[in-house]
């Protein structure tokens, strides 16, 4: 897998999937989140889910244990999008 972006412990791997919704496509990849202060040495594991809006980039954050959460972005930049979604969730 591809490294996209890395920065400030939040790597986000290439896409690995896109799917349609009606008119909404949504795309999707895996990450991890490396910089844990009582786990610095073991990276988290997660799921990321994107579909574009009018707003910009609408995220959804999975892990092992389950839906983390969701959150609309204020930009079209994805990867942005997805490291600022992992960094208010996880």
């Amino acid at each position: 897998m591809n490294l996209v972006w890395t920065f400030d412990g939040v790597s986000i791997g290439s896409i690995t999937m896109n799917r349609w919704e009606g008119q909404s496509m949504w795309t999707s990849g895996f990450g991890w989140l490396s910089n844990l202060s009582n786990e610095p040495d073991r990276p988290r594991p997660f799921q990321w889910e994107a579909c574009v809006t009018a707003l910009g980039w609408y995220v959804i954050i999975t892990a092992s244990t389950g839906k983390i959460g969701e959150c609309q972005g204020a930009t079209y930049n994805l990867p942005l999008e997805v490291a600022a979604a992992v960094r208010r969730l996880l």
